[in-house]
């Protein structure tokens, strides 16, 4: 039993021996470590310290980035919103002149129209007044006609029938000279263009020259107006004098077809004619 107990002693001191070496042992070791660590630690705390300038140069260059792209991010909203503003502008001033340019268009449209308007009166103003001058030249002309044959009627021997005056000659003489004679007293001999005017030559009761011919072209017979002889009244087998007889006369006085071709030189009474009313 107390062998027991000091055997268990010994152990205890053992043991406790055992751990003065180990302390000792791990003792010089933490020494040695130390003496490691304390080298090491210098790296260490280099490492440490270069990490943590460049972490806050990185920190510092990403706020500056970060300041930088809030900066530009609000510039360009400034810009963007500037631009706004000047677009609303532009499209206000734009719908401005689009509505003063439609104004314009409109004025100018009346403008064209009246001035079209006032165009045209004066075109038919113009017109009338053409017409005015026209009509009393005209007027004015038939006056003086007028009065040029109320000038030659005034002279004696001038029938008026049918809007004309008939003058009939109290000599006899060529068909040329017949027809100088009424071109003198501003006639010329008689065109017989229907029977109103046929009965009225005959009821003359004279052998006289009329104012047709076929000179120009034998067998075509014209009035002395150069129109062509459209209504006859030629006496039965008249005309029949061919390239002798060329000049026309009223001969068959009693009849309705009183015409007849002669000698151009023969010598016969004449009728003139001058027209009064055209």
């Amino acid at each position: 039993m107390v062998h027991s107990e000091e055997y268990e002693l010994s152990n205890i001191y053992g043991n406790l021996d055992n751990l003065s070496v180990s302390r000792n042992i791990i003792k010089s070791s933490s020494n040695e470590d130390d003496k490691e660590t304390s080298s090491g630690g210098k790296v260490y705390r280099v490492v440490a310290v270069a990490l943590g300038l460049l972490c806050l140069l990185l920190a510092g260059l990403i706020v500056y980035l970060f300041v930088a792209h809030l900066s530009h991010e609000k510039t360009a909203t400034l810009e963007k919103d500037q631009l706004k503003s000047v677009i609303s502008d532009l499209e206000d001033k734009t719908k401005n002149l689009t509505e003063g340019t439609n104004e314009l268009e409109k004025e100018l449209a009346a403008s064209v129209s009246k001035h079209n308007s006032v165009t045209e009166e004066r075109d038919n103003l113009t017109k009338t007044l053409f017409e005015t001058q026209a009509k009393m030249k005209s007027l004015s002309e038939e006056k003086d006609e007028l009065q040029r044959t109320l000038n030659v009627l005034g002279q004696g021997n001038w029938i008026i029938s049918s809007g004309s005056a008939y003058y009939v000659s109290t000599t006899e003489d060529s068909w040329e000279a017949a027809r100088r004679d009424c071109q003198n007293r501003q006639a010329d001999l008689m065109v017989i263009n229907n029977l109103g005017e046929q009965k009225f030559a005959n009821q003359l009761n004279e052998y006289m020259w009329i104012g047709l011919t076929d000179l120009e072209v034998e067998g075509t017979w014209r009035w002395v107006d150069t129109t062509l002889m459209m209504t006859s009244y030629w006496t039965e087998s008249e005309p029949n004098g061919d390239r002798k007889e060329n000049c026309g006369n009223i001969k068959n006085f009693n009849s309705e077809r009183s015409w007849n071709d002669d000698e151009c030189s023969k010598k016969l009474r004449w009728i003139c004619e001058k027209r009064i009313l055209q």
